[in-house]
């Protein structure tokens, strides 16, 4: 790893998405964080048939950001510019915990950068996933809050109620994300693994409602998310998905969260293949 030498410890907090999303405490030695996640019935399609892969979001987030934050210096802390994930394996219905190692690879004065894996406790390789972090001067650490006790009730019953489709024309479609205050990170807008969680979704729904879909079921193969600015809990956001390519076999889909303001808090791509090419 370039640049680091010097490993800062990152203490576990525990906030309302993680209680909410099953998350396990996330540790750290040395440059490598593991964290796990319980699902639960709040993961599954509506059909029961299968699991969400957004709702990994929380998992890679706080996995990847925690390795990230083991190189930043003294006096620094950060905050999440992109995540990436590459999604290999659907989640198994059954699969009891699924578990998330990332180690930091680079650091420079004001950036950090981790990779890591999704397994599920077969073994089986669900996801790789990456995370950028600008680190910034002071301390912002969330560990100075009251954490969320573990058994502290959950908002969360199931991820489709929170996402509503609002329009829909042509390969464009709009949603409504239902908010609650559960969503809020440490800094309280909305926790960056929520936002990917929900841009899965919204991905997949808005090309099973496009006037192009062939009936026939994609999975999500691939998300990139930048993070522009916080996303404000004070009303619903808008994400609002663009397709802007498909074919029998591989789609790609812009989505982008937006403030009650319209201003755009995360910006993501999307790619989806069709389930028997995979």
């Amino acid at each position: 790893m370039q640049k680091t030498a010097t490993t800062r410890p990152v203490p576990y907090f525990r906030g309302p998405g993680e209680v909410a999303f099953g998350i396990q405490p996330v540790l750290t030695e040395g440059h490598t964080a593991e964290g796990a996640m319980r699902l639960g019935e709040w993961a599954l399609y509506g059909d029961g048939s299968g699991v969400h892969q957004g709702a990994t979001g929380v998992l890679i987030d706080d996995t990847t950001a925690y390795a990230a934050l083991t190189a930043r210096s003294a006096d620094q802390w950060g905050v999440s510019t992109e995540i990436s994930v590459d999604f290999h394996a659907p989640i198994p219905v059954d699969a009891g915990r699924l578990i998330c190692t990332a180690t930091a690879d680079h650091s420079s004065a004001g950036w950090g950068h981790s990779t890591g894996e999704v397994r599920a406790d077969t073994g089986e390789l669900i996801a790789t996933v990456g995370q950028r972090m600008r680190f910034f001067p002071g301390d912002d650490s969330p560990h100075r809050q009251d954490p969320q006790p573990a058994d502290a009730p959950s908002w969360l019953t199931s991820l489709d109620s929170h996402l509503e489709l609002a329009e829909q024309s042509g390969t464009r479609s709009e949603f409504l994300l239902r908010v609650d205050p559960g969503m809020r990170n440490p800094m309280g807008m909305l926790h960056g693994g929520i936002s990917l969680g929900f841009s899965e979704l919204a991905a997949r729904k808005a090309w099973e409602q496009s006037e192009n879909f062939p009936g026939e079921p994609f999975r999500t193969a691939s998300l990139r998310m930048s993070y522009l600015r916080p996303g404000v809990l004070d009303g619903d956001l808008r994400i609002v998905v663009d397709i802007i390519h498909s074919s029998r076999s591989v789609v790609l889909a812009e989505v982008c969260i937006r403030n009650a303001d319209g201003s755009a808090a995360t910006f993501g791509l999307a790619t989806l293949h069709r389930v028997a090419t995979m």
